[in-house]
């Protein structure tokens, strides 16, 4: 998953690097922000 994640954020041009990209994810899923940001966007699926 780590990284899945390194990959996209270097793609996404947000890292310069893929070591930076998977220092980024570590400190963004240990933080709780990707588990925020998964239910925030689960919840604009769900019907109203």
């Amino acid at each position: 998953m780590l990284l899945n994640a390194a990959a996209a954020l270097f793609v996404a041009g947000k890292t310069r690097s893929l070591i930076a990209g998977w220092d980024l994810a570590v400190d963004v899923i240990d933080s709780g922000k990707a588990e925020a940001k998964l239910k925030e966007l689960q919840a604009a699926e769900e019907p109203v």
